[in-house]
C-alpha cells in the first residue's frame, strides 16, 4: 500500500493549521460552524492503466503502477472562528479540535482504504484488460471523494457541528474512526458496525 505522507494517519491537528475568520459569537441557541477542515487525497499517477505481462502464456494482465495515494490538507479552506479564541473556555476550543480531528481521519482513512483496494489489485493478474478495468473503475467509485465527503457530511449532521453539547454523538464517532484506524477495518465498515451510517 502507497500512502503518504508517512505520518497521514498520525498527523495530529493544530489551531495554527486553522487561520482565524472573523466572526461574532452566535446568539443563545444558534447554531454556526465555529471551524472547517479541508481534507483529501490526490493519486499519482492519475491515469490508470493493466498491461499485458511480458511473456505470459496464456497472456495475463497487471495494472501497469500502483499509484501513490497522498493525504493532503487544503490550508486555503481550513479555518476557525475568532469568537472561539475570544469568548470560549480551553475546554470547548479543544472539544473543537477534536472534532476537527476526526475530520482528518475521515479524509485520511478514505485515502488508506483507496490505496489498499489499489494495493490489492496491483496484486492480482487479470484474463482480460477488461477485467482489469472493470477493477479499477469500480474501486474508484468506491473511494471516491465524494463519497468521503459524504461520510463529513453524516458526521457533522450527527453532532451538529457541536461536540460539546451533543457529547454521546461526538463519542460514537470518534470510536468508530479511531476504531477503523488502529483495527484496520474500513471507515465505512466501522461507521455502519457502529450504526452510524447504513
Amino acid at each position: 500500500m502507497r500512502l503518504a505522507p508517512a505520518n497521514a494517519l498520525n498527523r495530529v491537528l493544530r489551531w495554527d493549521d486553522f487561520k482565524r475568520k472573523k466572526m461574532a459569537a452566535p446568539s443563545a441557541g444558534q447554531i454556526v460552524i465555529a471551524a472547517q477542515t479541508a481534507v483529501g487525497w490526490t493519486a499519482t499517477p492519475t491515469n490508470l492503466k493493466v498491461k499485458a505481462v511480458k511473456g505470459s502464456k496464456p497472456t495475463v494482465y497487471k495494472l501497469a503502477q500502483e499509484p501513490t495515494t497522498t493525504v493532503r490538507l487544503d490550508e486555503p479552506e481550513m479555518w476557525v472562528a475568532s469568537f472561539v479564541f475570544d469568548d470560549w473556555s480551553e475546554a470547548r476550543r479543544d472539544a473543537l479540535l477534536g472534532h476537527e480531528q476526526i475530520h482528518y481521519l475521515i479524509g485520511a482513512l478514505s485515502a488508506r482504504d483507496y490505496a489498499r483496494d489499489f494495493a490489492a489489485i496491483a496484486a492480482k493478474e487479470y484474463d482480460s484488460s477488461a477485467d482489469g478495468i472493470d477493477d479499477i473503475t469500480q474501486a474508484m467509485e468506491r473511494n471516491s471523494e465524494a463519497r468521503a465527503q459524504a461520510l463529513q457530511d453524516a458526521y457533522d449532521h450527527k453532532t451538529k457541528h457541536d461536540p460539546t453539547g451533543f457529547k454521546a454523538e461526538q463519542a460514537k464517532w470518534k470510536t468508530a474512526v479511531i476504531g477503523a484506524r488502529t483495527t484496520g477495518m474500513r471507515l465505512r465498515e466501522s461507521l455502519r458496525t457502529a450504526g452510524l451510517i447504513q
